[in-house]
């Protein structure tokens, strides 16, 4: 009777999903499984491993079956959330294979995807009917959405620079706070705040390219990277933690 009961136990038990994996369920425990006479038990043989082709066309099958191209699945499954919409509200699966992607706990990390998209996107020739951008070798378009442009290689390119470019224009905004201490005023009211942002020869004499630098690193990351890689032409191609020698008498990249 208890060995009865127990195994009622585990058979309402739920699935088990398996260390160091987010997204499948685990198979169903053997106590699941009803006793058999040991000697009526099939043989069990073991399925040969697939190869990488094999695997890959296993995949794009059951995105023929379902009708969807896969840049239409990779839509789908980044699709945002929208609480009106019931069509978009993910199940828990999805839910924890994309947050397992996005913040790490599964390999390959998505900046390797990125990068292997990236890299096969250089190898890929224009479509010949493709006007989406006018031809030749500018890949940055500033007068076109990133989104109209079929190409990968100008798309991600103009995505990039834009993303660049709001995320300096955040850092311009923190650049002019008063925190920074590059404020100084010509005039100011006695007891006002202002009083200790006045101008004076203290001031001006504490004044140093090295401490603009520093606060410009601190507050302005992106842009002190961008200005660096523009005016030192190795800085651009160094690993991180690699020291550059910045400043050189005569900035290489700028005319004089």
């Amino acid at each position: 009777m208890v060995i009865v009961v127990r195994s009622l136990e585990m058979a309402n038990r739920p699935p088990v999903t398996p260390a160091g994996s987010n997204c499948t369920p685990a198979l169903a425990s053997s106590s699941q499984t009803p006793a058999t006479n040991p000697d009526s038990t099939p043989s069990l043989k073991r399925r040969k491993a697939r190869t990488w082709t094999e695997k890959i066309g296993l995949v794009l099958d059951q995105l023929d079956e379902v009708g969807w191209s896969l840049p239409k699945f990779l839509e789908e499954f980044f699709t945002i959330e929208e609480a009106s919409s019931p069509a978009t509200t993910r199940s828990n699966r999805h839910q924890q294979c994309l947050n397992s992607m996005l913040n790490g706990a599964t390999q390959p990390r998505i900046l390797m995807l990125l990068e292997l998209l990236y890299r096969n996107a250089l190898k890929v020739k224009f479509r010949g009917n493709d006007n989406s951008v006018p031809p030749g070798e500018q890949m940055f378009h500033a007068t076109t959405r990133p989104e109209d442009i079929e190409h990968a290689y100008p798309g991600m390119t103009t995505w990039a620079v834009r993303l660049v470019g709001d995320l300096v224009d955040q850092e311009a905004m923190e650049m002019t706070e008063r925190s920074t201490g590059l404020h100084l005023r010509a005039t100011a009211k006695a007891g006002t705040r202002n009083e200790a942002h006045k101008i004076s020869w203290d001031a001006v004499g504490e004044f140093s390219m090295k401490g603009l630098e520093d606060v410009a690193a601190k507050h302005a990351p992106v842009m002190s990277f961008l200005t660096n890689a523009y005016t030192v032409k190795e800085f651009a191609a160094a690993k991180p933690g690699q020291v550059v020698a910045v400043q050189t008498y005569r900035l290489q990249n700028l005319v004089s």
